[in-house]
């Protein structure tokens, strides 16, 4: 808790800055069709299955009240996310996977003008290092994350929440540790990584052209994006 309220700390000050240095942009909108009904349907499902989650998790830990209630509701979202990360994995098998294959070439370079333009070049408007396109709607920062949250920080939640949900089949000993306990410790980090990474990803939902103009793009399809004198910005 003490980790999420300082990265909260961190990404208003990051915004009030955004609010008192940066002038508004002036240009002409223009809008790129990007993420498929399949896409956008798939990402809709896994973030309510992670708030669910994570506000059930929360008040098994700290409630008062009936208990039962929020571990039916965690264990129904918990095995609901089975399902939607697998249907994941079949839109990323049908067109969608080759956004998460990362480009070594220039990687390094890539990374530290994304990091750049985060920490000081949105505060000018500068121009984006990298814009969405058919060929790769991930920056190289937003990919890298992307691709460790929904290739090894979901499958690890759903097989701990799993072994958590059916203990019977939890090891005694892992590792040379008990089992159940480092099943459930290892289950409780990553949720608080979970909750660490929506809080980033919630923050970097406004950091468009507009501060709607990304979520805007989650639900209709369009990516967009303005542009000064023929210039992407």
């Amino acid at each position: 808790m003490w980790l999420a309220a300082a990265l909260l700390l961190i990404l208003a000050l990051h915004g009030v800055l955004r609010l008192i240095i940066s002038k508004t942009s002036s240009g002409e909108w223009h809008k790129t069709y990007l993420y498929t009904l399949p896409v956008r349907v798939w990402h809709w499902l896994n973030a309510l299955c992670f708030i669910l989650l994570l506000v059930s998790g929360i008040a098994m830990h700290f409630t008062q009240g009936e208990l039962a209630t929020w571990a039916d509701l965690h264990n129904i979202t918990g095995l609901t996310l089975c399902a939607v990360w697998l249907l994941f994995i079949v839109v990323n098998l049908l067109g969608n996977g080759h956004h998460y294959v990362v480009k070594l070439n220039g990687l390094p370079g890539r990374l530290l003008r994304q990091t750049r333009y985060y920490l000081f070049g949105i505060f000018r408007r500068e121009a984006h290092p990298e814009h969405p396109s058919a060929q790769s709607k991930f920056n190289p920062l937003q990919q890298l994350g992307y691709i460790g949250v929904m290739y090894l920080l979901v499958p690890l939640l759903i097989i701990t929440g799993l072994l958590m949900l059916y203990p019977e089949n939890t090891p005694d000993r892992v590792f040379g540790l008990p089992g159940k306990q480092l099943v459930a410790y290892t289950h409780y980090l990553l949720a608080a990584v979970s909750l660490l990474f929506l809080l980033v990803h919630l923050y970097l939902c406004t950091t468009g052209d507009s501060l709607a103009a990304l979520l805007k793009g989650m639900i209709d399809g369009y990516h967009r994006h303005k542009s000064n004198n023929g210039k992407s910005q």
